[in-house]
């Protein structure tokens, strides 16, 4: 779960580098929790990766392969 003060500062600083614009809180704070949890999700993604990764080398490394 993604704390709402994260949120807050990323909001915040979407709506500054887009000039402020009036009434766009609700906008900015739904784009920011997207935005960081796609990050979340890709962070994820890559731990799994090198979790295969190592694993498929545990695997491999049983295996006497003649060379």
């Amino acid at each position: 779960m993604i704390d709402d003060s994260a949120i807050r500062e990323r909001a915040y600083a979407l709506w500054e580098k887009d000039a402020c614009p009036e009434g766009a809180a609700q906008f900015y704070w739904h784009l920011a929790r997207e935005q960081l949890q796609a990050q979340v999700h890709a962070q994820q993604s890559d731990v799994r990766k090198v979790e295969f990764d190592n694993e498929k080398k545990d695997v491999l490394n049983t295996f006497n392969f003649c060379t």
